[in-house]
């Protein structure tokens, strides 16, 4: 389908108004999960097409509903645009969480810290084993992929540990990079084994 002009202004004209009712709703104060992160689109700045984050949060509420709390565009991932995607949000009425779940972008957490202090974090496991992942040749990557699964799958974070413990010492002569991961990063993706319902 193609669209002239005019039509897309039409369209977009009626969408703003409804756009930012929505971008200006209040939140409620509670959510038990708040995960937060990027997606790259292609637009248009100044004449010239460029790759630009959309920040964006997602809850989940006390019946386990995920609800999308705040999408704003940035010209790049920083601490300050993070934080002030989440003073958005927080300035909406959102004030407590349970647990905050994100990649390991250091101005992410640092934004989050700040604004959800005392609240645990959780580092995306996706994240994380993509990062173990890209350390192994392609042969090696289903095989150290079960492995992973099995450290995520433990019921508690001891078994958890010693499973990783296990592999990272298998690992530790043909590839001693994962190893060195597992060994200093892995703490932060088990914060979840701490709750009930995981």
């Amino acid at each position: 389908l193609t669209y002239s002009k005019s039509t897309v202004s039409r369209i977009t004209q009626e969408l703003d108004p409804q756009i930012k009712k929505w971008q200006q709703r209040q939140l409620q104060d509670y959510y038990k999960y708040l995960f937060t992160d990027a997606v790259y689109f292609y637009v248009r700045v100044d004449h010239q097409v460029v790759s630009s984050p959309v920040l964006i949060s997602v809850a989940v509420d006390q019946s386990g509903h995920r609800k999308i709390l705040g999408v704003d565009f940035a010209f790049e991932e920083s601490y300050q645009s993070y934080l002030n995607h989440f003073n958005k949000i927080k300035n909406r009425g959102l004030k407590y969480v349970d647990l905050t779940v994100s990649d390991d972008h250091k101005g992410l957490i640092r934004a989050q810290q700040e604004l959800f202090s005392h609240t645990p974090h959780q580092r995306c496991i996706c994240h994380f084993m993509r990062n173990v992942l890209s350390r192994v040749p392609y042969k090696e990557k289903e095989k150290l992929a079960c492995y992973l699964k099995q450290v995520f799958n433990s019921p508690n974070g001891e078994m958890a540990a010693t499973v990783a413990q296990m592999i990272a010492q298998k690992y530790q002569d043909s590839y001693p990079k994962v190893s060195q991961i597992l060994e200093e990063e892995l703490g932060f993706t088990l914060t979840y084994l701490d709750y009930p319902d995981h």
